[in-house]
């Protein structure tokens, strides 16, 4: 048996070319393109190119010629069904065995394509006749002018019952084929079929390949429902169809950007003012399979709904179904309209700068959370305490772990300052006992200590980035401990969650793999600037002391591993107990404040931690190789 269209085709739409390619191949952007020497043939000057755009990779040398599915068979040597399975599990596409009767399904599904192109083609003659005249007016009165009429194959259903039923039957098609394809309707009581669209305006529905597989449809006379789509189908599944997203694709590729509006009207307005590069869903909420769509033709999807109060739930809606996919570049933004208005009134008002302008307004997914779910002010603990716990509760719904602690953090920042709390120093408002008795620090000393410290340790987290970029196969044991840092430089920190992100998505992967991959994620300056700041030497073996406290005793073997991989894990586990000792420090100096009655315990168990502290950052400096003065 082999498997489902419908799968390898989900496959191919969730999955870039440049994606699987760039973790085999070191890719070079090029244009709206990427290239590479070939890896099928020996070359020098590179004539391997991947075209995400059309899904596909070509060679000019060899003439290999393929997508994401071929690539595997021809450069990994997997059999066709490892490498399907394989891109279903990274796509988290679920596999359809297809079977002989599977087979004749699609065959058959092929006519029914062919039968609604031919119902498409009726709808249209019909805008065109004696008939049409109501719905011409109404898309003059609309703006639209004939052009954009053909551009989107507008159409025009009579208020007959059986005008294309008839027309269909003398073409040949069945009853049955009918009903398969949405296009009629047979009453409960077994009566006469007819037309499911009457005296509606028609919108064709067409999947990525441009193929006609659905209506949508305005009632143009009083009545309801106002809109109507075709019914579920073998072809038409409203969760995984976006309106226009066949001439959308090619657009985003070029501009950089896709937008998602409501309605059809909305995709024909923008699309008329020169904005082609938006799509609407089925009259229904963003589905996850939406989502990937989208993330294949920008990484920041536009979100511009009506600016009603049911556009704000939808915006709420979609950013709700975003967060646990979010990922390391891929996110949304919400376009906020003006009350009442929605993409349609605004094109016509005041055409395409009207919507650019509110396009550049456009709002980070974390600040319409931060908007919808903080108050202007909570004044009381418990309305603080219970925005906290909501604030975490969004952040946990987030799957990828590096995205998780950015949001964790980015939330509690703003907190702080709506609570009007200030991070104090863990060190300076502690009321110690006998603090007469103990030696006295000047400030100089305090500062050239701070900045020591500071200084020592950006360079270490700088060092380890590297060696990680050099050898991504050190990151693998440590992949727990590395999503705990906090670096000093926010650039650093989010360089290292792109790393661990790309590590844990793809186990083995090499060093150009993940530096193809984290080039093409947008962080070429922040990989030369831990190129040009990097003198450290974690392979220094000094101060056994420190490594023996943090790791714990060696079996020879463990010790000559150590060695192998240049005591990467040991610098490791130094930066993060650190981590651990400030926290410590900084909640004694809290539970002193707390318990007066039991300072001196806890004044103990402070200066153990600092004592541990001050030894772990002795050896971090010593392996710096840095002097100050």
């Amino acid at each position: 048996m082999s498997f489902a269209a419908q799968s390898l085709d989900d496959i191919r739409a969730r999955l870039s070319v440049s994606e699987i390619v760039g973790a085999r191949v070191p890719l070079k952007r090029a244009g709206r393109e990427w290239r590479a020497c070939c890896p099928f043939h020996a070359e020098k000057t590179p004539s391997f190119y991947v075209n995400d755009e059309k899904g596909f990779y070509h060679c000019f040398g060899c003439g290999k010629h393929g997508d994401v599915i071929s690539f595997l068979i021809d450069h990994d040597g997997m059999h066709f069904v490892d490498a399907v399975e394989n891109l279903a599990r990274k796509a988290g596409v679920v596999l359809v065995r297809e079977s002989k009767e599977d087979r004749q399904q699609r065959q058959r599904l092929t006519g029914l394509k062919e039968i609604i192109g031919r119902a498409c083609d009726w709808y249209r003659e019909q805008r065109d006749g004696l008939d049409g005249a109501g719905v011409r007016s109404y898309l003059e009165k609309r703006g639209i002018i004939r052009k954009t009429w053909d551009i989107f194959d507008l159409g025009y259903a009579p208020p007959g019952k059986t005008g294309l039923l008839q027309t269909l039957k003398e073409e040949g098609a069945s009853i049955d084929d009918l009903l398969a394809a949405g296009l009629v309707v047979r009453p409960e009581d077994d009566g006469e079929a007819y037309d499911r669209f009457r005296g509606r305006l028609m919108f064709p529905i067409r999947d990525q390949q441009g193929a006609c597989i659905g209506f949508g449809g305005r009632l143009l006379m009083p009545g309801e429902p106002k809109y109507l789509n075709s019914p579920q189908t073998s072809l038409f599944d409203k969760g995984r169809v976006l309106y226009n997203a066949d001439r959308a694709r090619s657009a985003a590729r070029r501009k950089g950007r896709i937008i998602v509006v409501e309605g059809y009207m909305d995709v024909i307005a923008l699309s008329q003012a020169g904005i082609d590069e938006c799509v609407a869903p089925m009259g229904t909420a963003l589905t996850d399979h939406h989502l990937a769509v989208l993330w294949k033709m920008a990484d920041e999807p536009l979100l511009c709904f009506d600016g009603d109060e049911a556009g704000g739930r939808a915006a709420i809606s979609a950013t709700m179904r975003a967060l646990p996919r979010l990922r390391p570049g891929k996110s949304i933004r919400i376009v906020t309209l003006p009350q009442g208005m929605d993409p349609d009134d605004l094109t016509r008002q005041d055409g395409a700068a009207g919507i650019e302008r509110m396009l550049e307004q456009s709002v980070s997914l974390i600040d319409t959370l931060w908007s919808a779910e903080a108050p202007a002010d909570p004044e009381t603990p418990e309305k603080r305490a219970a925005l906290k716990l909501r604030m975490d509760a969004l952040c946990n719904q987030i799957n990828n772990r590096p995205v998780r602690n950015l949001y964790k953090s980015e939330l509690h920042s703003r907190m702080q300052k709506l609570f009007g709390h200030e991070i104090r120093s863990s060190l300076q408002n502690f009321e110690r006992p006998n603090r007469d008795s103990r030696p006295r620090v000047s400030a100089r000393t305090q500062t050239l200590d701070a900045c020591r410290h500071l200084t020592s340790r950006l360079e270490h987290y700088n060092e380890i980035i590297a060696q990680i970029l050099d050898h991504p196969e050190l990151a693998e044991a440590e992949c727990e401990t590395l999503a705990q840092f906090q670096c000093p430089d926010s650039a650093l920190q989010q360089l290292l969650d792109a790393i661990l992100s790309a590590i844990i998505e793809q186990p083995g992967l090499d060093k150009y793999a993940l530096a193809t991959r984290l080039e093409r994620e947008g962080y070429e300056d922040t990989l030369k600037s831990v190129a040009a700041r990097r003198k450290l030497k974690v392979v220094s073996q000094s101060n056994q002391a420190v490594s023996h406290k943090v790791l714990g005793d060696k079996t020879e073997g463990e010790k000559g591993l150590d060695d192998q991989v240049g005591h990467f894990g040991t610098v490791v586990k130094a930066l993060q107990r650190l981590s651990e000792l400030e926290v410590l420090i900084a909640v004694s100096e809290s539970q002193a404040r707390d318990y007066p009655d039991s300072t001196e315990g806890i004044f103990i168990r402070q200066q153990e931690a600092i004592q541990e502290k001050t030894v772990i950052e002795k050896y971090l400096i010593e392996q710096a190789h840095k002097t100050f003065s």
